[in-house]
């Protein structure tokens, strides 16, 4: 709560929380990329995202990489859900569809 009052955010709240374990020589690359893309709201930004390592986080193993400044720019690109790959709520709950 203290770390993102410091940046601005007035009484956040955690929608989400999760673990990604990207094991060292496992798996690919993950590409620059703004997570904005699949955090975005509108019409203003209310989302933010945190990444903290668990381990420790070395070039040799993988560790994330910032480019400075890259939080003050535009999205470049958004994930928008495609809703033909997801069936309504009605029926998921009387597992229909």
């Amino acid at each position: 709560h203290d770390l993102v009052s410091t940046l601005g955010w007035c009484d956040p709240v955690l929608p989400q929380s999760m673990y990604i374990f990207k094991q060292a020589r496992v798996g690919g690359e993950v590409t620059s990329h703004q997570d904005s893309s699949f955090l975005h709201t509108e019409p203003r930004q209310t989302c933010l995202g945190l990444w903290l390592a668990l381990d420790d986080a070395t070039v040799e193993n993988g560790c994330l990489w910032v480019r400075p400044g890259s939080h003050t720019e535009p999205l470049r690109r958004q994930f928008y859900r495609n809703p033909a790959h997801f069936r309504p709520p009605a029926a998921q709950a009387n597992g229909s569809g």
